[in-house]
């Protein structure tokens, strides 16, 4: 959340933002409130910055075995509700159409067969070569 919230309201803070799994869900997906303001800034080419948001394709899934004290039912309404690939898609696709005259890019990449804490070691990797990259 703090990456896109630095992304939306400071896009020229830095050249490259990496959001990984991000929390869109959180406080009824407010972050997706400051999308338009964004847009707006892309589409006057004021935005140079670049965005790779990543997951783990299993993160909307019951993971193969549950900590003690865990509710089945709660957590699959929760994983469901946060929908960590669904609203990271969506936004991807929603902020890969607006287009600038000022390079912006935005990618999505999930990780086959990660869930949410086995993910991590892979998106660091990514995140370190997508900062890197000319």
């Amino acid at each position: 959340m703090f990456v896109l919230t630095m992304l939306f309201r400071h896009p020229q803070g830095f050249q490259r933002y990496v959001a990984a799994s991000p929390s869109i869900w959180w406080h009824d997906r407010e972050i997706l409130g400051e999308v338009p303001a964004f847009v707006r800034q892309v589409q006057a080419g004021t935005v140079t910055a670049r965005l790779l948001m990543t997951a783990g394709s299993l993160e909307e899934n019951l993971p193969d075995v549950l900590r003690p004290g865990m509710d089945r039912d709660k957590l699959l309404a929760s994983i469901k509700l946060n929908g960590i690939i669904t609203n990271a898609g969506g936004l991807a696709d929603r902020l890969s159409q607006v287009a600038g005259a000022s390079g912006w890019q935005v990618s999505l990449h999930i990780f086959d067969g990660e869930d949410h804490n086995s993910v991590v070691p892979a998106a660091v990797s990514r995140a370190v070569n997508f900062a890197i990259a000319p």
